[in-house]
């Protein structure tokens, strides 16, 4: 079977025709994964399209839901979205993280009051990614009969190379994981 190559590809001069910009851009200006899935849009092209969706607050929720999703959520990303955005207090960090030129710092973000309990609408708090930092998932090891806290899941992971998401499912379920028990903190 004979391999079908796109019009848009040089081969001689290893250029790629960029489908946002139109212009023929050397092949190293593209992620490897980007060619592999044909979505031809260079690099300068991808990081004007993410800075334009920064400014999107429906973009962001969906960030917000889609990382939740990870550990699980009893709501919807629609029921996220309307909660969210009749929200005043989400809708002002929203204003405010905008105004501060997308200071990482003040981007709008969901907490979890009690970590050992999942996304729930009763269990969450509207803060920023500053707070939700500080505020940590504090987490204590048991090892060898000694009990060593951390600050957070990620620095126990790293301590013994495990997993963030481990050492969270660990605490959460009360069993050993690495040889080590986990609670939080």
């Amino acid at each position: 079977m004979k391999k079908v190559i796109p019009d848009n590809i040089r081969f001689r001069d290893h250029t790629v025709l960029c489908n946002h910009c139109q212009t023929y851009r050397p092949d190293t200006d593209y992620s490897e994964k980007a060619l592999n899935k044909g979505f031809w849009f260079c690099r300068a092209c991808l990081k004007l399209l993410r800075l334009s969706r920064r400014s999107n607050v429906t973009y962001l929720i969906n960030s917000i839901y889609n990382h939740q999703k990870r550990e699980g959520t009893v709501y919807t990303r629609l029921g996220l979205s309307s909660w969210l955005q009749s929200s005043e207090e989400f809708m002002g960090l929203f204003r405010a993280w905008i105004l501060s030129d997308y200071d990482p710092d003040k981007k709008p973000s969901i907490i979890r009051k009690d970590a050992t309990k999942p996304y729930d609408y009763h269990n969450l708090i509207i803060g920023t990614s500053k707070g939700n930092n500080a505020l940590g998932s504090k987490v204590i090891g048991f090892y060898n009969g000694i009990e060593t806290p951390y600050i957070s899941a990620a620095e126990g992971a790293r301590v013994y190379g495990l997993t963030r998401k481990g050492v969270l499912l660990a605490c959460r379920s009360g069993k050993l994981y690495g040889g080590v028990r986990w609670r939080f903190g």
